[in-house]
């Protein structure tokens, strides 16, 4: 039984031989990815400039044809570079954090005063970044209620909405928020292991 992922592997095969048209429909094919990786930065608040986010794309390319002897089918190939867009979007923000803990003459000798301080910056970063990307009014509740301790009265008072309005635009801020941040927790996690 043939798949569409058949012809994805037949596609790699053909371009990875040196087909003009097979070359012709991947670079057709990975068009995508610019695409994905604005997307998926989007979603992560945009802690990169653009020229980082266009490295990204640049460097997802290059890694994406240096593997494609290894696509085997079992997805389709956007699905398969959706997997790789991913992977360099956070190896450079890994590369940005690192970066960013070099600091030199007066900052070296400060920064060694708070371990940990930077970290807790770039989470404060992460937190406002996402809370910007929030629709209204859900950022302004979710921002009263931990920034300012309103109740959920004070916050509808406030609003001009109800207690129960503020409390649903909260809840579903409270999971877009987890969604957003989780995977850049996730790598700091595994970083400090």
């Amino acid at each position: 039984m043939s798949t569409a992922s058949d012809g994805d592997v037949e596609l790699a095969r053909a371009a990875r031989e040196g087909d003009a048209e097979a070359l012709a429909r991947l670079s057709e094919r990975l068009a995508c990815v610019p695409g994905l990786v604005r997307s998926m930065h989007g979603r992560l608040g945009r802690p990169l400039h653009e020229d980082e986010v266009e490295e990204v794309v640049q460097e997802t390319l290059t890694v994406l044809w240096s593997k494609l002897a290894q696509f085997d089918g079992r997805s389709a190939l956007e699905t398969w570079v959706y997997g790789f867009c991913g992977t360099q979007l956070i190896k450079s923000l890994e590369r940005k954090r690192r970066r960013s803990k070099v600091v030199y003459g007066h900052e070296a000798d400060r920064s060694a005063v708070a371990p940990g301080a930077d970290l807790a910056r770039i989470e404060f970063e992460w937190v406002h970044a996402a809370l910007d990307r929030l629709d209204p009014p859900a950022d302004d509740v979710v921002r009263l209620k931990h920034f300012e301790e309103l109740t959920f009265d004070e916050i509808g008072e406030r609003l001009a909405i109800s207690p129960n309005t503020a409390k649903t635009h909260y809840y579903r801020a409270l999971e877009r928020l987890r969604t957003t941040l989780a995977p850049l927790w996730r790598v700091e996690q595994e970083k400090n292991r």
